[in-house]
């Protein structure tokens, strides 16, 4: 398991690359693996990730596979 990832946790390879509007956003590259897990949200689509250095954010699942 990569570090900081949650016991149990899927993990995704990373597919597309995008520019955040947040001011900390979850900066991955492609074929970078992260964990995710869902989490209630107004915005179906996105998913909760974490990568190797345990930071996180919402990411849109299609970004994922």
């Amino acid at each position: 398991m990569l570090g900081g990832d949650p016991e149990g946790a899927t993990q995704y390879r990373v597919v597309q690359c995008h520019k955040a509007s947040q001011s900390e956003p979850l900066r991955v590259r492609a074929k970078e693996r992260v964990a995710f897990e869902r989490r209630p949200t107004a915005y179906p689509g996105w998913i909760w990730c974490t990568d190797s250095e345990g930071r996180s954010s919402w990411v849109p699942e299609s970004w994922v596979a």
